[in-house]
């Protein structure tokens, strides 16, 4: 029986060090200045001007959905990692009008308009 110890020796072995990953995994975490869930949504921010450039050339498409805009403005919006990245975005669309868009973020770096929710105002959250 002595390849039985062996096979228990290698288990608890193995186990430790699962368990040892899993601490330093969990304080790593826990300890990191921003956690971001997977799948869970980022706080708002900013729209960075290379993603306003992009989101732009969406207004074609939710122009034909919604009809003509007098401006359209990414000005906030949180994001959510998926297969690729989901953009919640705040958009002016003109004085006091505001639409909030949900932007697929493709893995191969091209963007896809999801849905749109018209008559937001300034303050409503993401």
């Amino acid at each position: 029986y002595m390849g039985d110890s062996k096979m228990k020796s290698s288990t608890v072995v193995l186990l430790s060090l699962s368990v040892l990953v899993l601490s330093l995994f969990c304080s790593l975490h826990l300890t990191s200045p921003s956690p971001i869930m997977v799948g869970g949504k980022t706080q708002a921010k900013p729209v960075p001007e290379d993603l306003a450039i992009k989101f732009s050339e969406l207004r074609p498409k939710l122009e034909a959905q919604h009809g003509t805009v007098e401006t359209f403005e990414p000005i906030s919006m949180k994001t959510q990692v998926v297969a690729g990245t989901n953009y919640f975005v705040k958009i002016k669309l003109g004085a006091d009008q505001y639409a909030h868009a949900k932007i697929w973020g493709k893995l191969d770096r091209t963007f896809e308009l999801t849905s749109v929710e018209m008559g937001k105002g300034l303050q409503d959250e993401l």
